[in-house]
């Protein structure tokens, strides 16, 4: 098991063999959370603006194929339920 150092200002770097095994380059990014006291790192991946555009572009038109075949009640009653289980897991503090 690989160990790492911490530097000056709280850095540290992880070693070639770990950024390998998930395919890390520089400037990627990671979050960070700390669970039962150990630190995770997880890779957080971004888009460019032009690849957002294009699947926000897709997931509308797939959402609009959808919601033809749905009357204005239907559509209006799953918006609803899903805001309601969105409400329920952030009470059970388990967001979605």
């Amino acid at each position: 098991m690989p160990v790492v150092k911490l530097l000056r200002g709280g850095q540290l770097t992880l070693p070639a063999e770990l950024r390998k095994a998930i395919n890390l380059a520089e400037d990627d990014m990671l979050e960070a959370e700390i669970e039962d006291g150990m630190i995770t790192l997880k890779p957080v991946v971004t888009l460019s603006p032009q690849e957002a555009k294009a699947q926000l572009k897709a997931l509308f038109t797939q959402s609009r194929k959808a919601a033809s075949s749905y009357s204005e009640e239907e559509l209006e009653q799953l918006v609803s339920d899903s805001i309601e289980e969105v409400r329920k897991a952030k009470r059970q503090g388990t967001q979605r």
